[in-house]
């Protein structure tokens, strides 16, 4: 795991808990019927942001 603890509520090695797959799956899943519903089109002008 190293210092990546984005992944730690799911604990680690013998212990790790038995839902990690679902749950991360559950997010993909989730993720992806989200930017299906947007109605993706291209931008027709950029606008400057810059303070």
């Amino acid at each position: 795991m190293g210092s990546d603890l984005r992944l730690a509520p799911f604990g680690v090695g013998r212990r790790v808990c038995p839902g990690k797959a679902l749950g991360i799956t559950t997010v993909h899943l989730w993720l992806a019927q989200m930017l299906q519903k947007f109605k993706w089109v291209e931008a027709v002008r950029l606008i400057c942001l810059s303070v």
